[in-house]
């Protein structure tokens, strides 16, 4: 089977998961070739990608080549193209500067004649139901937390009618874009991000430094001045720790004035960007992980973290209270409960009997219900189908 796997940008630091489904998807024999917007260049990237076999940038374009892919349409598919020029004028169905400016690109994935496209982020599953309008290539794709919470779309429900099946990684997802976009419940599958359990992962060091790690963008949606706070906390009541936070973003400066103001320099340690290695050894030396966001998808290092025997920390918020259950595999925290947050964050570093529970259930939850074979499997069913 061939397939075209259309992504905004690629490489990217932060999204391993799609990083995780091209590579299983290659161990499963699925001839399949990445096609990206826009090289990313972050400095860093996970020695992974180089494994990808085929990736392909979308060439810059000239208005010369947009006047001939639009003349190779018009004349090979002439009533198709009217029809798919109408429906691309409509503003609401989200493809119409696609339609003016990518018309090349769709003849581009036309000749690499796939069996089936899948998209992840907004212009790329945009441009995936473009090429199905014009070639009758079949598309599916998967949506992700930022698309569906902030940028309110309004062609969700063309989009998956026309889609073999519009693909998201949680129930409360799912449940969302049900209620708030008019998407069919029986066009949406829950296919979650998973981990590659084939491999090994290092088991932390319970009896190690009380070490609490933190991994995401510094951003504000992530919330890390309150995990600072919590250890200014800490810090009050004499407990003995280090906090290491792995990411960049646009917050890196006013966490590090945050974390100078609080005199907590020697304590929590902004570490930048880590490829996939660094992380899980960051993770083997962490006695607990704690991600404090005010808005999350599903967190793919709350996976990471049982799968080194780590504890979790999460924040009560959206979909995360249906996987991570209070007590029983993690404790979740209301987002901006300063208290609350340090207070759980100690019970962990001192209640070895409830770190052993935690590590257990977590790790046979995230290999039961998110091993990557599994789910990967699902997700090839559909293309399939």
């Amino acid at each position: 089977m061939k397939v075209i796997e259309i992504i905004d940008r690629f490489p990217k630091v932060s999204e391993t998961f799609i990083l995780r489904e091209i590579l299983a998807m290659q161990k499963k024999g699925v001839d399949i070739e990445v096609f990206a917007f826009e090289k990313y260049d972050e400095g860093i990237e996970h020695p992974e990608v180089n494994d990808v076999r085929k990736v392909t940038y979308f060439p810059k374009t000239t208005f010369f080549d947009e006047v001939f892919a639009h003349f190779h349409w018009c004349f090979k598919r002439p009533f198709t193209y009217l029809k798919t020029a109408r429906f691309a004028m409509n503003p609401h169905n989200g493809v119409r500067r696609l339609f003016l400016h990518n018309l090349s690109g769709v003849v581009i994935i036309y000749c690499q004649k796939p069996d089936h496209i899948h998209a992840h982020w907004l212009q790329s599953s945009d441009f995936a139901m473009l090429i199905h309008l014009l070639t009758g290539i079949s598309y599916s794709f998967t949506t992700h937390r930022a698309e569906i919470f902030d940028v309110s779309p309004e062609n969700y429900e063309i989009k998956s009618e026309l889609a073999k099946k519009h693909i998201t990684v949680t129930e409360y997802n799912r449940n969302y874009i049900v209620h708030h976009f008019g998407v069919d419940e029986s066009e949406i599958a829950v296919i979650h991000s998973a981990l590659d359990f084939t491999r090994n992962y290092p088991v932390a060091d319970s009896t190690g430094k009380n070490t609490i790690v933190s991994i995401g963008r510094l951003e504000k949606v992530k919330n890390l001045d309150a995990l600072v706070r919590a250890c200014s906390v800490l810090k009050e009541k004499k407990f003995d720790f280090e906090c290491l936070i792995a990411g960049e973003g646009s917050q890196k400066v006013t966490l590090e004035r945050l974390i100078e103001s609080l005199n907590l320099s020697d304590e929590v340690k902004l570490l930048g960007y880590k490829t996939q290695q660094e992380i899980l050894d960051l993770l083997s030396r962490a006695r607990l992980l704690v991600l404090p966001s005010r808005s999350e998808g599903w967190p793919n290092v709350f996976t990471e973290a049982w799968a080194c025997k780590v504890p979790v920390i999460g924040p009560n918020i959206m979909g995360i209270p249906d996987i991570l259950q209070d007590g029983e595999d993690g404790f979740l925290v209301e987002p901006d409960d300063i208290d609350m947050l340090a207070g759980k964050i100690e019970i962990l570093l001192t209640n070895e009997s409830l770190r052993k529970k935690f590590v257990e259930n977590g790790y046979r939850k995230a290999f039961e219900q998110f091993n990557l074979d599994t789910e990967t499997d699902r997700l090839l069913d559909i293309w399939k189908s």
